[in-house]
């Protein structure tokens, strides 16, 4: 099997550094989107990942749009997605869950956790 691509929806850039040097540091390949007009335009494309690490609150439209858009695209249906975001409230959380969430981890997060958490997720798929 070929080197897995996570496709990493986040708009702070210190973030989103962080973020892509921890996926790249576990092996991952990382497309990076900074706003949630281009990761609609991604998701609609039907490219091929292995997972989304996805944030909330996004410039143009909001995560919990583009997570229904995934779900309901049949190239990415069943693509784990890693809600990661700084909304901690529980109705955030069960409606990311309700909606298609595989995993939800809030902000500020611990690296090895992450990692961890996102091995799981793409271990799952087989």
């Amino acid at each position: 099997m070929g080197v897995k691509t996570v496709l990493l929806v986040e708009d702070d850039e210190l973030i989103g550094k962080l973020l892509v040097f921890i996926l790249q540091r576990d092996g991952y390949q990382v497309e990076w989107l900074k706003d949630g007009q281009q990761a609609q335009e991604l998701v609609l494309s039907g490219r091929d990942f292995s997972a989304v690490v996805l944030d909330l609150m996004l410039p143009f439209f909001d995560g919990l749009f583009l997570l229904e858009l995934i779900r309901n695209q049949a190239a990415m249906a069943s693509v784990p997605v890693l809600i990661l975001t700084s909304k901690m409230g529980e109705e955030d959380i069960a409606l990311a869950l309700k909606k298609g969430a595989d995993d939800y981890l809030v902000k500020p997060f611990q690296p090895p956790e992450l990692s961890a958490r996102l091995r799981r997720l793409i271990g799952k798929q087989g």
